[in-house]
C-alpha cells in the first residue's frame, strides 16, 4: 500500500490497520523465538559428532530446518501481505462509494438552494 493511500484512510482504519499488523508481528515474532529455541537446541556439540563427516551432516540439517522456517515466515509475510492489501482495497472503494454519494448529496442540495433563490430574487424583484 502506498503512502499516498495511507493518507486516504481513516484514522480508525490506520488504527485498525496497526493493530492487526501488530498482532501478527507479535505472533509470527513468538513463532520466530520458538523455532530459535529448537534450533539452538540442537547444536552441534563436536565432542560428540564422531566425525567430520558426521558433524557437517548435522550441519547441513540444522540448515535445511532454518532454511524451511525461513521459506514459511516468508510465505507467512507475503500471505498477509496480500490480505492488507485486499482490505485496503476494499475500504478505500467504500470509501469511495460513500464520497461520491456524498458529494451527488451535496451537489442536489447546492441546486435546490440555488432553485430558492432565484425564485426569491424573482418575488422580490415583483414587489412595488
Amino acid at each position: 500500500m502506498t503512502n499516498k493511500e495511507l493518507k486516504k484512510l481513516r484514522r480508525r482504519d490506520l488504527l485498525e490497520l496497526l493493530v492487526q499488523q501488530t498482532e501478527d508481528n507479535d505472533r509470527l515474532q513468538a513463532q520466530v523465538n520458538a523455532l530459535t529455541e529448537q534450533l539452538e537446541s540442537r547444536r552441534l556439540n563436536v565432542n560428540k559428532a564422531g566425525s567430520l563427516a558426521e558433524a557437517l551432516l548435522s550441519i547441513n540439517d540444522m540448515f535445511c530446518k532454518a532454511d524451511a522456517v525461513a521459506k514459511q515466515y516468508l510465505d507467512n509475510i507475503r500471505a498477509m501481505t496480500e490480505q492488507q492489501e485486499e482490505a485496503c482495497a476494499k475500504m478505500e472503494q467504500e470509501c469511495r462509494k460513500r464520497c461520491n454519494a456524498m458529494l451527488a448529496e451535496t451537489e442536489r442540495e447546492c441546486e435546490v438552494k440555488k432553485q430558492e433563490l432565484e425564485a426569491y430574487r424573482k418575488a422580490r424583484s415583483a414587489m412595488p
